[in-house]
């Protein structure tokens, strides 16, 4: 099976190292890319139970092929589907400022992946939810405004497993509540069957 190249071939093969000229676009434009990819952590990282490319037969792979495939997909969809509507000057804003931003943020989700409870109690029994959440709902609403900045205002950022996600400032919040409320809601449950028992 070929495998789909980004752009170029030479963007291709200087896809996630620390070059940042990727040559010229079909339409004739200078690119620019910061993905360099971050070192594969095997057992160590958050993601290894459920990663495709660990296998205890094999060796580890060099650089995290999640990222790679994650950041991969972002610059196809950007570069295929905008990049001839866009100048040499939104195209550097592009490679330099929203690949880097998708690659914080799939090192965030690689990161919740590790997360046991999402839910955390303090010392003084207040219950928060893990912060990794506002740093990748804060990422994702960033990334929604540096698309918008650069031009490419029609497109929407899709959720994973929804095709018809429309960008929701609220949406990270809501999540957060709802968890809370569901534990508060069981802790009610629970005392109540108590309190039945005690009767």
């Amino acid at each position: 099976m070929t495998r789909k190249r980004v752009i170029s071939q030479q963007y291709d093969q200087v896809f996630g190292t620390m070059k940042v000229k990727r040559g010229k676009s079909p339409e004739g434009n200078q690119l620019w890319s910061w993905d360099a990819l971050t070192p594969c952590t095997a057992n160590n990282c958050p993601a290894a139970a459920r990663c495709h490319y660990l296998s205890p037969d094999n060796d580890p792979p060099e650089k995290c092929q999640v990222m790679l495939k994650y950041l991969k997909a972002s610059a196809q969809v950007i570069l295929t589907n905008y990049e001839k509507n866009l100048d040499e000057g939104q195209l550097y804003r592009v490679g330099m400022h929203i690949i880097p931003l998708y690659r914080n943020l799939c090192r965030f989700k690689i990161y919740e992946l590790g997360v046991r409870s999402v839910v955390h109690t303090d010392d003084k029994g207040k219950r928060t939810v893990d912060p990794i959440y506002k740093e990748i709902r804060e990422h994702i609403k960033l990334l929604e405004q540096m698309w918008k900045s650069v031009g490419i205002t029609n497109a929407a950022l899709p959720m994973p497993g929804d095709d018809d996600f429309n960008s929701d400032d609220n949406y990270y919040e809501e999540m957060e509540k709802g968890a809370l409320s569901d534990i508060h809601e069981q802790r009610g449950r629970k005392l109540s069957l108590v309190r039945r028992a005690q009767k």
